[in-house]
């Protein structure tokens, strides 16, 4: 597959990070999430400084502002929507990516290049945001994470505007206490007060069961309309074989030519 637009680093990163995310299991896990953002957004050259403003006073205003990456977390958690079963991470694990692409706690996502990390040496001088993940491994874990479930390695996710969904957790996080940013995404711990924990953990899991309840009940739904569909055109047919017409699969229905009658 060969994806190109007019520089390489915007569109192209998104594209090819959800289509990798949904033909590739490996990529639905922990691990390999963070391999495809560090390979398709932070080596492919996306200039993360200038999308995200780091460093900008008003960065709202600024030309070269485009959320891009986190556009491109927004399709991955609505993906996770419609098959939570198919991803080791949680909604919360993106959650923590989304914040501290702006935070400039991490070196992960400074500046705009390779080029730039070098000369600067980021490496040696910053933390990377996947150890620090990667040390809290548990607490960005899917209860109900189980690949097997699902035969086909390629998902289709349903592009219909009734199925997106908004992503709360990041765009009302000023409006839930049990995730009020001084707490979840501070800058001096990522843990939850304990009181909280024991509640949004019964929470998650209990929007995803009924997800999954609800995705099931309309695939029922699909394969029973698709059985009624199967049975009308069966009916059909049979129909139009004892009228003499003759059913031609390729091009429809293939009505024969009456004699003329003849004196």
């Amino acid at each position: 597959m060969l994806v190109h637009c007019s520089d390489g680093w915007d569109r192209t990163s998104q594209l090819a990070g959800l289509a990798q995310l949904i033909l590739d299991k490996h990529y639905r896990t922990i691990e390999g999430f963070e391999v495809l953002i560090e390979k398709d957004f932070v080596s492919m050259g996306h200039q993360l400084k200038s999308r995200l403003g780091h460093g900008e006073k008003d960065a709202l205003h600024e030309k070269e502002f485009c959320p891009v990456f986190i556009q491109y977390l927004d399709c991955v958690y609505q993906i996770m929507q419609q098959f939570p079963r198919l991803f080791e991470f949680n909604s919360r694990f993106l959650l923590r990516i989304a914040h501290h692409a702006f935070s400039l706690r991490f070196g992960t996502f400074l500046c705009n290049c390779d080029r730039e990390r070098r000369q600067l040496d980021i490496k040696n001088k910053t933390t990377s945001l996947w150890s620090y993940l990667n040390s809290h491994k548990e607490q960005y874990l899917n209860p109900l994470y189980c690949p097997e479930a699902f035969n086909e390695s390629c998902l289709y996710p349903d592009t219909l505007m009734s199925r997106m969904k908004l992503w709360e957790e990041l765009y009302l996080k000023w409006s839930l206490p049990a995730l009020s940013p001084q707490y979840e995404l501070g800058t001096t711990t990522d843990l939850m007060p304990p009181q909280y924990e024991p509640k949004m953990k019964s929470v998650d899991r209990e929007m995803m069961i009924k997800e999954i309840k609800e995705t099931d009940a309309r695939r029922e739904e699909s394969e029973r309309r698709l059985a009624e569909r199967k049975q009308v055109l069966d009916r059909l047919k049979k129909i139009m074989k004892d009228c003499g017409v003759e059913m031609d699969q390729p091009t429809g229905f293939t009505i024969p030519l009456l004699p003329l009658p003849t004196k």
